[in-house]
Parts: structure tokens; sequence; C-alpha cells
């Protein structure tokens, strides 16, 4: 029989002894047992049944090759933080342990197993198990100290968090946005699902649900925040069809995995369909509302008098919130701005909602609260327009200049005068107040463009304050004297920057994989201060991160460097990743990007990992079988294998086109040669070569072989060497058969990574002469 089909499933015969599973689009994703019997005998492996982006009937199907290749295939990438600055970052979604960690993950998070079918429910139960508060993987911190683990910048790799807590079953300490968003990516590609990070520029922490964000202006002019309003912050998009909204709601849906107070007392926002966010759509699963917010708030600034008591509404602001929203190109490492798929344009904003429309989407938002007090000022112009220049950003030990130029509208002409008052202070990237750094008051200022007011922070000012965690405010206010008594104020955030330390690669292409690459690490101490505990780090792919100290500290302007040498262990596109810290600075990171390095076997189009890891593409004996059982075991009863070609084969090939994918992680079993000459005589010497080649893009330790045969106990020879990527290893060996007769020799492989792995070969063995 060719086919066998049962419901959904198909097993096709391809050849002799290999089959092609087609797994039904509705299969449970996780781990399955797979149980082949052959001449009654039984042999079980695992098998792990993920999502398939390339199968147009599964709700993860993205049609485009290049989006497959960027979102589902490419494991490294940039998450974006403040503006254009950005964090190099590994995803390894196709590390070794990584597809069984992730697994694990899915297990633990305690989803029914009727639900693991569905990527909706999947993503929101990782997105819980990532952050949940006592026995999640990474545990959330904003401001410092980090005492009991690390700070945030110090990760670079989901491959390193995730083997830490595999490893302890212990929560990691500590992360921040981009690292929860970061390792929802990985996990979420592991799976098959298409993901991305996205980092939104001003955004509104709403956790009451009025999609207002409330700030007091003092009386002496210094601001004080009622709600947070986070510099930046970093959720991700996982690419779905959801089958169970209305059409048009498909493609990329926003989901946050960093642990928040939300008003309903969940730690879990989305997925919702961008779409939905942009159309206000809230009555959608999931969290519309509250994503919606995060982009798209409003900034109410309140006058508190000097008695304590709230004045009026100064001013709506309703552009600062959302004023981009960032990815990384595909196929590129410049940044792409995702705002007009999230919400309208800053430029066209005011244009194109009207007063009432805004009041009906906040209303939507909260009915409970009441708008009356805002409306007198939505889609208002201020008596006084203010612009503030700033740097993009503040080096840590420099000083830096800012300007703010003051426009008075024609009604109130040029020759008005303000009281005017600058503010400029330090707070966490979650809007939290640190310290003041300085406070000037301008009493009865002329209030023209040409009269601008420039200022100087020196940084001696802001030292005490200055880590790469904060950022510096600029917050000013304009009051108009009488006659005209109107009022503005705005503000400015200025990040914190470590320059990064410089890679380049000394050797020139083409880089082998397998072959050393000569790498060269500097660094320069721009800072007006030393630096003492200097190293580097360099991470890759297959490589855990391996750190080199300098012996000496590192003065004002001195630079230091290391030369050092990577094997790469795969082929492919690999970004390289190196780190700089010491005492008195956080850790700066720079990276090399696009790396290519060909395969010195024969190349393939995917990635394919082998023992713990995924297998994306896979030939042979991919099989779920005959019968599909609710306790997640598959039996299948095949007479089509037979003699000594009973072991699982493995072979590249493309995602199927159809179905999930089923996904065996055998590995090639070891060849035995036979390299005497028949005929084989019972109790005379047979030459035997025992080889393996290790295929997967990992290396290998403990290896050993061991030969079983009849009436011979099971002999071991250990391999003293590692195997790395693409090595080989073989041993000579005699054997005396002692009986005549067909006799099966057994040869085993195995070593610390991977399960064993068997081949086998036959004898025919001539009886003694008498």
């Amino acid at each position: 029989m060719d086919t066998l089909e049962s419901g959904n499933w198909r097993l096709e015969k391809t050849g002799e002894i290999d089959y092609s599973l087609h797994v039904p689009t509705n299969c449970i994703i996780g781990l399955w047992l797979i149980k082949i019997r052959v001449d009654h005998d039984d042999y079980r492996e695992d098998l792990r049944v993920l999502f398939n982006p390339w199968c147009p009937e599964d709700e993860v199907y993205l049609e485009d090759e290049t989006m497959r290749k960027e979102y589902v295939l490419n494991e490294s990438g940039r998450v974006y933080t403040h503006g254009q600055m950005c964090y190099p970052w590994f995803f390894g979604q196709f590390e070794h342990r990584i597809l069984d960690i992730t697994l694990y993950l899915l297990d633990k998070s305690n989803l029914s197993t009727s639900a693991k079918c569905s990527a909706v429910f999947i993503a929101r139960a990782l997105c819980s198990i990532i952050n949940h508060d006592d026995d999640g993987v990474i545990n959330g911190r904003w401001q410092e100290p980090y005492t009991g683990g690390y700070d945030p910048k110090h990760w670079h790799s989901s491959v390193d968090i995730l083997n830490r807590f595999y490893r302890t079953r212990k929560q990691i300490s500590y992360g921040q946005c981009w690292v929860f968003s970061a390792l929802l990516v990985t996990i979420t590609r592991a799976l098959g699902i298409p993901s991305r990070p996205v980092t939104n520029n001003f955004s509104f922490h709403d956790s009451n649900r009025t999609n207002i964000c409330e700030w007091e202006i003092m009386h002496d002019g210094s601001v004080k925040s009622l709600d947070s309003v986070w510099n930046f912050h970093v959720w991700a998009e996982i690419w779905l069809s959801r089958n169970d909204l209305p059409d048009g709601y498909g493609g990329w849906q926003a989901i946050d995995p960093t642990p928040q107070e939300m008003a309903e007392g969940s730690s879990i926002a989305g997925p919702a369909p961008v779409k939905a966010i942009k159309e206000g759509a809230f009555h959608l699963p999931y969290d519309v509302a509250y994503l919606f917010s995060e982009m798209n708030s409003d900034i109410s600034y309140w006058r508190r008098e000097r008695d304590g008591q709230f004045g009026k509404l100064i001013k709506f602001d309703e552009l600062k919130i959302g004023k981009a929203i960032l990815t990384k190109q595909i196929g590129s490492e410049e940044s792409e701005n995702l705002i007009s798929t999230y919400k309208l344009e800053a430029e066209k904003k005011e244009a194109l909602i009207s007063t009432e429309e805004k009041i009906e989407i906040i209303k939507a938002v909260n009915p409970g609260v009441s708008f009356v007090i805002y409306e007198h000022l939505m889609g208002k112009k201020p008596s006084v327009e203010i612009k503030l220049k700033v740097p993009e950003y503040v080096a840590i030990g420099n000083d830096f200049q800012y300007s703010a130029e003051f426009t008075p509208t024609e009604a109130i002409g040029a020759a008005a005068e303000a009281k005017i008052s600058i503010c400029i202070f330090v707070s966490t990237n979650v809007g939290k107040f640190i310290g003041q750094i300085a406070k000037h008051d301008f009493h009865k200022q002329k209030v023209s463009k040409e009269n601008a007011l420039k200022g100087k922070v020196e940084y001696i000012k802001y030292r005490r304050f200055a880590c790469a965690s904060y950022s510096i405010k600029i917050f000013v206010t304009c009051q108009l004297l009488s006659p005209n008594e109107g009022i503005n104020c705005d503000f400015v955030t200025i990040p914190f920057f470590c320059r990064p330390p410089d890679i380049k690669v000394i050797s020139k292409p083409p880089y082998n994989q397998g072959e050393p690459v000569d790498i060269k690490l500097s660094f320069i101490n721009e800072f007006r201060f030393g630096l003492s505990g200097c190293y580097f780090e360099l991470s890759a792919p297959r490589m855990k991160p391996k750190a080199f100290g300098i012996k000496k500290g590192l003065g004002s302007g001195e630079s230091c460097y290391i030369h050092l040498q990577y094997k790469p262990k795969r082929f492919g596109d690999i970004m390289l990743i190196a780190k700089f810290g010491c005492r008195e600075i956080t850790v700066a990171c720079g990276s090399l990007e696009k790396t290519r390095v060909p395969s010195v076997r024969k190349s393939v189009d995917l990635p394919v990992n082998s023992g713990s890891s995924a297998i994306f593409a896979t030939h042979g004996f991919t099989i779920p079988a005959k019968d599909f059982m609710s306790t997640s075991y598959l039996k299948l009863i095949s007479k089509a294998i037979a003699g000594s070609e009973k072991l699982l084969k493995i072979s590249s090939q493309s995602f199927p086109e159809s179905g999930r994918r089923a996904v065996l992680l055998p590995t090639r079993p070891p060849d035995i040669k036979v390299i005497s000459k028949p005929p084989y005589n019972q109790g005379e010497p047979v030459d035997i070569k025992l080889s393996f080649i290790n295929e997967f893009r990992f290396g290998l330790s403990g290896c050993y072989f061991e030969l079983s045969a009849p009436r011979m106990k099971p002999k071991a020879f250990g391999i003293k060497k590692g195997l790395g990527s693409g090595e080989s290893c073989y041993i000579h060996l005699q054997y005396k058969p002692k009986r005549f007769g067909d006799i099966m020799l057994i040869a085993k492989f195995g070593c610390r990574e991977i399960t064993v792995a068997c081949g086998s070969v036959e004898l025919d063995v001539a009886k003694k002469a008498e």
C-alpha cells in the first residue's frame, strides 16, 4: 500500500523504505512519542510537531518568501530603543536545546492539551510563563541597583538566558521590555510562528484605562508625572490568520510579554490585530484598548497652585505619545517605521481626527470617565509655540547644549513678555523621577523667536545620575504675563549613551566553516574619567560567550584592543556580538552583521539542526502514523521496513507545502564497514571499520563507539577528542564470529549532546571445518 489515510492524516511511501507524512493543520503542537514496529521489534522516537508558515492551511502561513526568511529563519537582528539607538540581538531559535526548552515552557504554562493547537492560545501562554512573578523565565527590574542579578543591558542573546534558566530551573535576573520581547521572538520562531520585536518611542502605561496621561505642573514650574510615560517600550508582533475574528484582521498581531499592571489585573496583553489597534476596534480580542493606549494616548497638563489645590487644565497634547514605531527592515540593518500601520501619522493626525471623534474614541476605551473638562482644549493651538533643540543623545562624560525657541501667535503680538521656567532632571526609562540637575527661571522674558534661551549642562552636574538605563528630561513652561496670561509647556527626552566597542574582521573572505577567522576588538575611552576592571566579551552562534580581561585600567582618551580567533561552527549569515564592560559604566555592545560563511559541505537552503533542537526540513521516517490518539501516543505497524535497513534516515528538504511540520530528531547512524573480504569463517578474525560524521551545527563531546554481536559482550571504544561540526572519526577493530550462519553486527555511536545512534551490517559466516 503506497498511501495510508486516517482522517486528515496521510502517510505516503516515497521510496523503498522512505515515508512522508501529512500532519493536519489542527494537530496539537508539542512533543509526541512515536512507536514503529518492524518484524515484532519496537522502535521509539520523540516527535515534535510545530507550526508551518509554508503551508497555506496553517494559521501562521506567510506567503512572502523574503518575510519568511527574515521573521522565521533569521537567527539575529536588532531591538530598537530610543530613536535609532538599538541593541544587537542573537535570537538563536535553531540553537541546541532551544526547541526543547520552548516545549518545556509550553508544558510549564499549564495550557490545556486541546488549546495547544491554537497559535493564539500558545502565544498568550508563552507570554505568561516568560513574565510570571515567581517561576517565570526572567524577572523584571526597571531601576538600579540590580543586586543579585545582571543589568538588563548585559543580555544580548536569548540563548544565554534560556540555557541558564533551563539549567538551573530558576528565574533569571534581570530583564526589561526589550529582553522580554526578544525572548518571545525566539520561542515563537522556534515553534514556526513568524515574529519580530517592535519599539514604540514615548509609550504610555495606561493602568486605569482613561487613555489620558495626567501630568502636574507645580507652581514653581517643575513637573510631576501622575502616569507613566516610558521613553520607549518594546513588544512583539506575531503573524496569524486570526480565524477567530472577522475577515480582514489577520496578519501582524501585537503581543506584549512585559509584565505590567493592567486594568483587568492581567499581565498579558494581546495578541491584538494591528489593524484593530489602528481602527480602535476595542471589542475584538485580545486587549486592543490597552495596546491602543500605549501609542495613541494624549497628555493633559494640570496646574497645581501654591496651596496644593489643582488649578485649571492648561494643555492637551495629542501628538507626543507614539512618535515612532520601529522594527528592523527585511534584509537590512536599518529601521522601518511602522507608525502608519498602528495610527494616523503624527503630522496628519489633527486634520484627520475631529474633537468629536477623539472624544468618542476615549469614551470607547472607558465609558465611565467624563471628558467635558478636556473638550475646550482638544485641537486648540497654544498662545505661544515652544520648540526645543537638543542633541540626539548624551555621551556619558560629555557636556551638552540645548535651546528653547518661543513663537507667539499673531493675536499675542511680538512684544509679549512671559515667565519661563526650564527644569532639567533625570528619570528612568519608565518615567520615574531620579533627581534634578538644574532649574532656571526667567521672570520677564521677551517672547520671540529671536530671543531663544540657550543653555549648557556640564558633566559635573549630572555625573552622579549618569547611567545608560536613565535619560535626561528638559521640561519648559511659558506663562504669558498680563494682560494675555496664556500658558504652554513642553518637554524633551535625551538618552544617555555609551559608545560600543569596534569589531573588525582581519581575515579576508571567504570565511569557511570550521576554519579560524582573525578578529580585532577595540575600545576608546571617551569619558572624562578612568575605567577599571575592563573586559571584552565575544558571542557568536554555536559558541559560549568568551570573556577576555584587560590587565590595566583605561585612562581618559586611552584605547585598548585584543586579537582573537573565531571558528565558525555553522555556515550562512553569522552575527558576531562584542561587549565591553567595566566597573564604572554599564555594558556597551557592538555587532558585526552578515558575516557570510559558506559551508565546507554541500550547502542547504534552510538551517537544519539536530540533536535536541529543531530540524525544520526533514525527510524519511518523519512518521506519526496510522492512528491519532488523544493520549498524544502514535503507533505504526509497518512491514515495509525490512532487512538491515531498519534504522531511521534523514535528509534535507524544504518545508512541506501542506500540513504542520512533524520533526523527528534521530541522528544519522554510524557507518559500519567490513574490510575483510568474504568468505567469513567461524572463529577467524574479521576486520571492521566504524565511522561517524558530525552533521550537526554544534560540536560533540564525550564521544564513543560500541560494537555488539552474538556471543560477545558489547565493547565500547572512546574517542579522545571532541568532534566539531562537519568533522568525522573512525576506528578499526577485529571481530571473531563464535557461531556460523547469519550474524548481525550492531554499531552504536553516543556522546553527551545527542541520544544514541545505531547502525548495523549482516555477515554470512561459514561453519568451522571439522
